[in-house]
């Protein structure tokens, strides 16, 4: 079997033994000038700019694997550099089993996009039901947070922003607590449980920030919308709501 092939731009930043300890996963092609065949492409990010402007977007997006190297990079930036074109920010000392599996994921991503629309659309899906799944195991624990999903998922913190964002118009945080949210809406509407249980059961520590959030989505006090339950305005934030937050956009940003 061919194995993967491997280069870094500017690598004048690598001693040569950084090199050796790719060797188990990946074929060292040399530098620069192996870039156009190599499959995967190490970038530092201090080089990222003129990486860029060296090489067409066509050949970052559809030719190559690029990954850029930095151990300091905030979530803009990451994210940034995800709408760019590259596959992922990966720590410099990174592992090579660790790229090479990422790679490998890149390339079924890229498999999966010659996909006609309601595969793509059904694999979309399927991924945010598992992502949600992880959030709703969790639902009771106010601790659980971004870095817990991050963690839950295998996902970078960037990558799974940007995914969550090209899916449902929602950051990481915005995502969470929209299922906690709706976890709340479906237990005041069985009526057994009060606010304070509900609050509780759906991962929220402050009293007033479920208050506040609640009456931004659906425009009630949990108070409200409990007393509410048999009438019209309880019947229709629950249908509404229902089912997978990403066909409530509108309502979700409300």
């Amino acid at each position: 079997m061919k194995q993967t092939t491997i280069t870094i731009y500017e690598s004048n930043h690598w001693v040569g033994n950084e090199y050796d300890r790719f060797s188990s996963r990946f074929e060292w092609l040399g530098t620069d000038h192996a870039i156009l065949t190599a499959d995967v492409v190490l970038v530092h990010y201090a080089s990222w700019d003129e990486f860029n402007h060296k090489y067409p977007r066509w050949f970052v997006l559809e030719e190559t694997t690029v990954f850029v190297l930095s151990d300091e990079l905030d979530i803009e930036l990451q994210v940034e550099l995800l709408q760019q074109g590259i596959i992922d920010v990966v720590p410099e000392q990174i592992s090579p089993e660790l790229l090479h599996a990422k790679y490998q994921s890149a390339m079924r991503q890229r498999q999966l996009s010659f996909l006609g629309v309601e595969d793509a659309a059904d694999l979309a899906t399927s991924w945010l039901d598992r992502v949600t799944a992880i959030i709703e195991q969790n639902i009771a624990n106010t601790e659980f947070n971004v870095q817990s999903l991050v963690r839950g998922s295998g996902m970078s913190r960037s990558v799974l922003y940007c995914k969550l964002k090209e899916l449902t118009g929602l950051s990481t945080s915005e995502f969470i607590r929209i299922i906690r949210l709706r976890h709340a809406v479906a237990m005041l509407r069985s009526g057994q449980c009060s606010v304070k249980e509900v609050r509780f059961r759906a991962g929220f520590n402050s009293a007033s920030y479920f208050t506040r959030c609640f009456k931004k989505i659906y425009g009630y006090l949990p108070s409200e919308y409990l007393k509410s339950i048999n009438t019209t305005a309880a019947i229709r934030i629950s249908s509404e709501f229902k089912g997978n937050p990403t066909k409530n956009r509108h309502y979700i940003n409300a």
